[in-house]
């Protein structure tokens, strides 16, 4: 299938360290507009909001890290839902076990 379409991205990056950051932010904003009259095999919207925060005090770092997806009040389709489950994505669920409600109605 085709998602042919305009796409922005917005970055903010303060993180201190590329591979293993110890303090700062990284977020990260992209836009996907899917667009018929451009070759898409369907029209839809979806915004990915990402953010990594690293704290350290002393020895000890903490990293979290943040994913949000809204379909922007359309339907995504099945190749660009978002999957939980497998390694790093709610670990403890098999891969692509659950999908995310924002995401997928229908």
């Amino acid at each position: 299938s085709s998602d042919l379409g305009y796409r922005a991205n917005l970055v903010f990056d303060q993180i201190d360290r590329l591979n293993f950051p110890r303090r700062g932010v990284l977020a990260v904003a992209e836009l996907h507009d899917a667009d018929p009259s451009l070759g898409s095999d369907e029209e839809y919207r979806r915004l990915d909001l990402q953010s990594l925060a690293a704290w350290t005090t002393g020895r000890h770092t903490v990293v979290g890290i943040v994913h949000a997806t809204s379909a922007l009040g359309t339907t995504l389709p099945s190749s660009e839902r978002v999957y939980l489950g497998g390694l790093f994505n709610l670990s403890g669920m098999p891969a692509g076990d659950e999908i995310g409600r924002a995401s997928c109605r229908e």
